[in-house]
């Protein structure tokens, strides 16, 4: 059934020896018809697609056939869709999709690595790509086949701010599969356990995750990776290897990190890194912690010392732009902390965090932006911790 007005495309894929084909056909009337091969609306006899808009509302017949009469088998599928229907992904927002091709869009709005990510279930395996135009169209960018996670990073440091088209396809028709893309503007403080975690079964906690990492050319430095549960996180660090646009799928990473332990890495150019902590497998649960500093120092605490009490630090970089980091201490027991930035009026400026948090030491980016997303202007900010026992502030300033 294809609807008047509407613009489709037809997707054909046949490989084997009896040539198939597809051809579609249209009543032009009301009323009986009959038609001979000749009288289709049109025919492909290659893996092509066929973009066709609808004349009228009503069903179409569909026909595949054998172009010869080979005793030899072929095979062929076919997807029809309309045409610019990628679905748009908004940043940590996972979504679980099945049939092939299917396509999507993302946005991406700051000078930020990003990453998309789409892991298949167990024992399936797809292909990702990133295109610069719907439906697979325009140049591909990056591929990425897996039969575990399957990610793209782009490094927008150089690469264009725009839209981008990520599609998934290949293998298992029915098979569902998870897709999230990471655009925020995320920074890894050096010196820091920064911890993470995926929950297969709820909202909550990225199935991919990527941070800006500065490190410096000729610096030796220590990765610790911490990780538990079933989900098989993992680690991996991508570098570009020049200063224009860069996008790569996972496996040219500089390493990936399988278990926990601790990772000595020599910088080869000063640069923002790509940093990925991801999920491996779609329907387990697993966290993760992650700690960087510069060789010589402290790498990841595995089991880190729980902080005593309630404590607020200052934010780095300061001054910054477009984005700093707050770093803050919740000891045994938790309770509700709220972290918010004002303006030198005492005006509210943005809510960071209002919520009972677990015990550890605890990081939030601000981007300098508002509680409506508009950016701020430069000067001076504080920002607050409240919580049981602390009412605790601190100045930072924008640097535009």
């Amino acid at each position: 059934f294809l609807e008047a007005g509407v613009e489709y495309e037809f997707f054909f894929y046949e490989w084997g020896q009896k040539d198939p084909g597809l051809a579609l056909f249209r009543n032009p009337g009301t009323g009986e018809f009959w038609g001979g091969r000749q009288d289709s609306e049109w025919e492909l006899s290659s893996s092509s697609y066929k973009n066709y808009t609808a004349p009228q509302s009503d069903w179409y017949g569909l026909v595949v056939f054998a172009g010869n009469r080979k005793l030899h088998t072929s095979f062929f599928q076919v997807q029809i869709q309309p045409l610019n229907d990628c679905e748009p992904l908004t940043s940590g927002v996972r979504v679980i999709r099945e049939g092939f091709p299917r396509d999507f869009l993302y946005s991406h709005t700051n000078e930020y690595w990003s990453a998309v990510g789409m892991c298949p279930s167990e024992g399936d395996s797809k292909n990702l790509y990133v295109f610069t135009q719907c439906d697979a169209k325009g140049t591909n960018l990056a591929y990425s086949p897996a039969t575990g996670m399957s990610f793209i990073v782009g490094d927008f440091n150089h690469n264009t701010l725009g839209t981008y088209y990520p599609t998934v396809s290949d293998n298992d028709l029915y098979a569902p599969y998870t897709v999230e893309c990471d655009t925020d503007a995320n920074i890894l403080p050096h010196d820091t356990n920064v911890e993470g975690s995926y929950l297969a079964d709820a909202d909550e906690g990225d199935l991919i995750k990527i941070w800006d990492v500065f490190l410096v050319d000729g610096m030796t430095y220590q990765i610790g990776f911490a990780r538990s549960g079933g989900a098989d996180m993992r680690l991996a660090l991508f570098k570009n290897p020049g200063n224009g646009t860069y996008w790569t799928d996972r496996y040219m990473a500089e390493w990936e990190l399988f278990d926990s332990g601790n990772k000595s890495y020599t910088a080869t150019t000063s640069d923002w890194y790509g940093l990925v902590a991801f999920a491996n497998v779609r329907d387990k649960d697993g966290n993760y912690s992650i700690r960087i500093s510069e060789e010589g120092a402290t790498a990841i605490r595995p089991d880190p010392a729980i902080p005593k009490e309630f404590a607020l630090y200052q934010n780095a970089p300061n001054p910054f732009n477009p984005s700093t980091v707050i770093r803050y201490d919740v000891p045994v027991g938790g309770g509700h902390v709220s972290l918010v930035v004002y303006d030198v009026n005492g005006r509210l400026v943005r809510s960071l965090e209002s919520r009972v948090d677990t015990p550890g030491e605890k990081t939030v980016t601000w981007d300098a932006r508002d509680n409506n997303g508009v950016p701020v202007s430069s000067g001076v900010y504080f920002y607050r911790l409240v919580a049981p026992g602390v009412n605790e502030t601190r100045k930072m300033v924008v640097m535009k």
